[in-house]
């Protein structure tokens, strides 16, 4: 089975590579049935990968020993569970399934734009064929990627699933981790064919804006599902510890929520055109760099693969894709300035502008944090991500409990009145109340400067959370009795129905 499997993925990079020649060549040449033959076989791909990605599973089930990966990651005596589960708890495991998703979502948006006609589907489907060649292209010529190499002679026994790894959250979190990492590469597609072709019209942000969601979603899930497996399993004492591999998935999670909130404000003031591409452009690019961190073997964690030869096609990979993208961008930056200017920092806008730059530059410190071994030769712990992190986590609040009650182009000023007083006086009564809770049942006999910030901090952030929920339950009422006077029949909880 070896042999059929290895057939499989050589068939999928013959065809992908097929696939990107001939819709080039129908690019250039505009002629429409070459393309759509290109796209045909990039959408045939899913089937290949598809057939692989069984293989290996039948082989799991069967425990077979003839394949170098059964051996490393299972044997006869784990249960089937784990056994089938096991298909990504190691390297080239994983990359095979990152590459089935990927096949599964490119056939997915080449079905929704199978209708379309616009130039912008050809550099689409081009873009996606390129992406799954290389995780094709690493499978074909890399050992360390290759999932179907033979042992030999075929070993007595397996060596079993780590059992750090044989836990629920640790067996449903890779696969919804991958589904936000690789669900990105769909919106960062349709974002690059806009940039290539030059049809930047706002409705290319439109279909981007559903993939993007779906994206952040399963990221941010695949995130507190790992943070669980690591509080039950790791005894680290919490469900955070700033690991570099956990960094990698925040850090492109951090950069798809600044887009998602950037996004709004192109979509109603025609502003930040430029800024929201370079942000999606960086957030899929993320996602690679996570990858590459997992498996390159570069910074150990607990939950990163050894050393590997994937390292470093993979991190050129990514400089050059970067470096081809963010030289469009700047080709096409004269398409791309914005229709207003910000008329004040404390209207909407604003505090969506300052909500990207703090989400930004926290990615960046997080970057910088996870490289600190090779940059500095020292790894930068807790300590030092919490020193910045808490402080930017609790401006990120405040700007989450006000950003809904601001006016569009008007400042804080100008609606203080009637729209921020009120959640205001609510969260000062709050944190007042906390303190008070909090001093009558908490004391601490010494006192450090550490746990003074952490006193402060925490009514802080309590008082933030209940001005954020006070202002939320204002917007929700104002916006019933609003609808209540547009439809007098219907109820203040239930919408009616009937009205759609």
């Amino acid at each position: 089975m070896n042999d059929f499997g290895a057939l499989c993925i050589i068939t999928s990079f013959a065809i992908l590579i097929f696939s990107i020649l001939q819709t080039s060549y129908g690019i250039w040449k505009r002629d429409e049935k070459t393309i759509e033959l290109g796209r045909y076989t990039l959408m045939a791909n899913t089937a290949v990968i598809l057939l692989g990605f069984i293989v290996l599973l039948v082989q799991l089930f069967r425990t077979d020993l003839s394949n170098y990966y059964v051996v490393m990651h299972s044997n006869e005596h784990l249960p089937l569970f784990y056994k089938l589960t096991s298909i990504w708890s190691g390297s080239s495991g994983s990359l095979l399934f990152w590459n089935l998703l990927l096949s599964i979502f490119t056939f997915i948006v080449l079905w929704q734009t199978k209708d379309l006609t616009q130039d912008r589907i050809p550099v689409l489907n081009l873009t996606l064929a390129v992406i799954s060649a290389f995780f094709s292209y690493l499978a074909v010529f890399y050992p360390d990627a290759q999932p179907f190499r033979e042992f030999q002679p075929a070993a007595v026994a397996g060596r079993g699933l780590n059992p750090l790894l044989q836990h629920w959250a640790m067996v449903i979190h890779p696969p919804i981790l991958y589904v936000g990492y690789v669900s990105f590469a769909i919106p960062f597609a349709i974002a690059a064919s806009a940039l290539i072709t030059g049809h930047l019209s706002e409705n290319w942000f439109r279909f981007v804006r559903r993939w993007t969601i779906f994206s952040w979603f399963f990221l941010g899930t695949g995130i507190l599902l790992g943070s669980k497996w690591a509080y039950e399993e790791l005894g680290w004492g919490g469900y955070w510890a700033w690991d570099p591999v956990e960094n990698a998935s925040l850090m492109p999670w951090l950069l798809s929520t600044a887009f998602l909130h950037s996004m709004i404000i192109q979509e109603r003031r025609g502003m930040l055109k430029f800024w929201n591409m370079l942000l999606i452009i960086l957030a899929f690019h993320f996602c690679l760099l996570g990858t590459w961190i997992t498996r390159s073997g570069v910074l150990e964690g607990p939950h990163s693969f050894s050393k590997s030869t994937i390292g470093t096609p993979f991190i050129i990979y990514i400089g050059i894709s970067f470096l081809f993208f963010l030289g469009f961008l700047i080709y096409r930056r004269n398409s791309l300035k914005p229709e207003h200017n910000l008329d004040a920092m404390t209207s909407k806008e604003g505090s969506f502008l300052f909500n990207n730059f703090l989400l930004v530059i926290a990615t960046l410190a997080i970057l910088l944090g996870v490289f600190s071994p090779l940059l500095y030769g020292r790894e930068f712990k807790a300590p030092w991500f919490n020193s910045w992190g808490v402080p930017a986590g609790i401006l990120l609040i405040l700007l989450m409990g006000a950003a809904p009650l601001l006016a569009w182009r008007k400042g804080a000023d100008k609606i203080f009145f009637s729209t921020l007083l009120k959640p205001l006086l609510v969260g000062i009564a709050g944190a007042g109340m906390y303190i008070l809770f909090y001093t009558k049942n908490f004391t601490i006999s010494e006192y450090s400067l550490g746990d003074v910030l952490g006193e402060i901090y925490s009514v802080i952030a309590v008082g933030l959370g209940i001005f954020t929920t006070a202002g939320i339950v204002q917007e929700y009422h104002r916006g019933i009795i609003a609808r209540k006077t547009a439809y007098p029949n219907e109820n203040y909880f239930f919408l009616d129905l009937g009205c759609f």
